[in-house]
């Protein structure tokens, strides 16, 4: 089924990390879905003030931390003194404050996932919600390149660049050729076929409810030898629908649920 790992079984992604047990994105979320034998993991990357590359998804500060206003406005020293886990709740006596709490940067995310003896796969979107975006792809990029998940051996750790936007993937493809990337999207757009070619992506991330309502997406993704990820499974019936289609990834909140329903199914 995928040939992102050579596995004959949808990946499991955790999206945000373990985001539905700990706070999202943080190293406790990547902690805990590495413990729930995620296949990977995501996360959303936006830079700083300061054209830091930051795991964060939001376009303001408040919902997931202590602080206010656009992350964009403020540096990395600045993001760094703020309570990122606190709102979700206490940590479980297995993570230390600084686990659950910490801002992580694109780096310190990716030298966790390098570090590890399996085979883990990182799914970076970029987010150009700032002024700074443009400079996001190289960013990226480089990070990853910096700790080696641009390479093309299944048994170590891979990193593929996702967006919804058009020009960023155009802009990955232009730094770096060979990099997996993934067109994230939303809902069914028009002459599909001819802007997947035009922007070159190794696969289409569905929305799952885009995947409910149009599933001749998959077969239409096959037809032009892209591979289907779909976000964010988090139900049985989603599940079940994300086996049925053979898709190649399923991004979920939470991983041990999600690979245990997929056990589940396979053996009834």
């Amino acid at each position: 089924m995928s040939t992102f790992l050579g596995q004959q079984r949808p990946l499991v992604i955790a999206h945000r990390g373990a985001s539905s047990l700990a706070p999202e994105m943080t190293m406790a979320a990547y902690l805990k879905a590495r413990q729930d034998l995620a296949d990977g993991y995501e996360c959303d990357v936006q830079l700083t003030k300061d054209l830091q590359p930051v795991c964060f998804h939001d376009t303001n500060l408040n919902r997931t931390s202590n602080g206010f206003g656009r992350l964009g406005a403020k540096t990395l020293a600045e993001l760094k003194k703020l309570d990122y886990g606190t709102w979700f709740g206490e940590p479980p006596t297995e993570f230390t404050i600084e686990q659950w709490c910490s801002m992580l940067t694109l780096s310190e995310l990716l030298e966790f996932v390098a570090a590890q003896s399996t085979a883990p796969i990182m799914l970076i979107e970029t987010k150009h919600i700032s002024a700074n975006g443009i400079k996001l792809e190289a960013a990226s990029i480089a990070a990853i390149k910096k700790f080696g998940l641009d390479n093309h051996d299944s048994t170590k750790p891979r990193a593929a660049l996702m967006s919804f936007s058009i020009p960023a993937l155009r802009r990955a493809r232009s730094i770096d050729p060979d990099l997996y990337t993934v067109f994230l999207l939303a809902k069914k757009l028009p002459a599909l076929d001819k802007l997947s070619n035009f922007v070159g992506s190794n696969a289409w991330g569905l929305g799952v409810h885009l995947l409910q309502t149009n599933p001749e997406l998959v077969e239409q993704a096959r037809s032009n030898g892209i591979q289907v990820f779909v976000w964010t499974v988090n139900t049985p019936e989603q599940i079940e629908l994300c086996l049925k289609y053979k898709v190649d990834v399923i991004i979920t909140d939470n991983p041990a649920a999600t690979n245990q329903t997929i056990a589940r199914l396979a053996a009834s």
